[in-house]
């Protein structure tokens, strides 16, 4: 998986501006790590965020990431937690959500919290072919 940041998601170099232009909000996660008599350091190990989408009611969560060694300890369900609330929070009925046809646990976490997926198929014509499968969960 490749991701181009600056020719196909440049809203992540600045992504609390990029969504809150569109009316969304962004997250990240943060893991502290205790140094050896020093400071602790900090490591973002999660990210997403949220805008409404041009459908009455609908609101989607945009590129929620958790760091690899961070997946399973329960970061990518809270993250999708807070983009529902704020969806709620601002109207919306349904969220919806893409997910890579490759994450397969990604897939596995929507629908363990009660995302469906549905019929077909969302191609993306970036560095890495993506082929994504749409999720949807009434709020």
């Amino acid at each position: 998986f490749v991701l181009l940041v600056d020719e196909e998601a440049p809203e992540l170099r600045q992504p609390a501006t990029a969504y809150a232009h569109i009316l969304g909000n962004a997250w990240v996660a943060v893991a502290e790590h205790a140094a050896d008599g020093g400071p602790a350091r900090r490591e973002i190990v999660g990210f997403a965020a949220y805008a409404p989408t041009d459908a009455p009611g609908m609101a989607r969560i945009h590129k929620l990431y958790v760091n690899k060694d961070y997946r399973g300890a329960g970061i990518g369900p809270r993250l999708s937690a807070l983009a529902e609330d704020a969806a709620c929070t601002h109207g919306a009925d349904i969220i919806m959500v893409y997910a890579d046809s490759r994450f397969e646990r990604a897939q596995r976490m929507y629908e363990r919290y009660g995302y469906t997926r549905r019929k077909g198929v969302h191609r993306l014509a970036n560095a890495s072919n993506s082929v994504e499968y749409t999720y949807t969960k009434v709020l």
